[in-house]
């Protein structure tokens, strides 16, 4: 039995100019009004979220998770803003186990009815890198669909992963508003996932005005530096995480800059409130996660 359950909150923008001097607002003369002029579409070049994925059928920015035979994947689509051309981004958190793999790679497509990433990389819990294409697709009425492709090598077979998601309640997690740095602030202790291990009971500090500060290594000598998690620039509910990682002798990412999506939700955790989550990566695709309840 599949069990979905998902968080994909889209956003609206438009403008109406006013129409006061030259139309009278009444119903009987609505025919008057929408020839004086109407809203005015927007420029940009992907389509701005909207509140239910059957209005236009296409792609937007957003996040959600489904869980799968009890297993939970957590996915991001995001832009650098809202109003910007460049390609999207695209990471997958998929909980086989207390550690996720993690998928990441660029997205063209937004604004469409199909999204795609043809540089994806999915890292195991082993490290080990493979490279695949994403499609993420409208099916209707807050519905989507992502599926993940993996040719065969030399060493392993074609693998396909594929999953359908709805849309969450807005209790959960709301996507339409902007992020504030106030809700980071402060310590967080939770679960540091690398690919090759794990750090657990890993505590971070983040002041006001975003800096995220730890004195913890990881795989024996790996630590945050430059580390940073701020309001994504569009306005919507995400915040953008970047970190460096120093030079150090066992270290995965030794001195890497890798780069993100954070994002907080109503914590499942009895007790708890709050569920803040990263996950970021390399240029390569190597990366880590992060996964903490307050």
């Amino acid at each position: 039995m599949l069990k979905l359950d998902a968080t994909f909150l889209l956003k609206t923008s438009a403008r109406v100019q006013s129409l006061l001097i030259v139309c009278a607002l009444s119903v009987s003369m609505l025919a008057t009004l929408i020839s004086c002029g109407g809203s005015t579409a927007p420029t940009d070049a992907v389509t701005l979220p909207t509140a239910n994925l059957d209005l236009n059928r296409s792609m937007t920015p957003g996040v959600f998770s489904v869980v799968l035979n009890d297993k939970e994947l957590t996915s991001i689509l995001t832009k650098p803003a809202v109003t910007q051309t460049e390609a999207g981004l695209f990471y997958v958190l998929q909980f086989n186990n207390t550690d996720p793999d993690i998928y990441s790679g660029s997205l063209s497509g937004l604004g469409t009815t199909t999204a795609t990433s043809n540089n994806l990389v999915h890292q195991n819990t082993s490290g080990i890198l493979r490279s695949g294409i994403a499609t993420v697709s409208a099916m209707g009425t807050a519905s989507v669909k992502t599926t993940l492709n993996f040719p065969a090598t030399t060493t392993e077979s074609a693998k396909e992963l594929s999953w359908a998601a709805n849309v969450l309640p807005e209790t959960t997690y709301r996507f339409n508003t902007p992020a504030l740095a106030s809700v980071l602030q402060g310590n967080w202790t939770g679960r540091l996932s690398y690919g090759l291990g794990f750090a657990e009971n890993y505590t971070l500090a983040i002041s006001p005005n975003g800096d995220l500060i730890s004195t913890q290594v990881f795989q024996s000598d790996c630590q945050l530096s430059k580390a940073s998690v701020i309001p994504h620039s569009s306005g919507v509910n995400l915040y953008i995480f970047n970190a460096h990682i120093p030079t150090a002798t066992q270290c995965l990412l030794k001195n890497e800059s890798l780069n993100g999506v954070a994002f907080v939700i109503a914590s499942p955790v009895p007790g708890k409130s709050q569920r803040f989550q990263w996950v970021a990566t390399a240029r390569d695709g190597r990366g880590f996660s992060f996964k903490a309840d307050r």
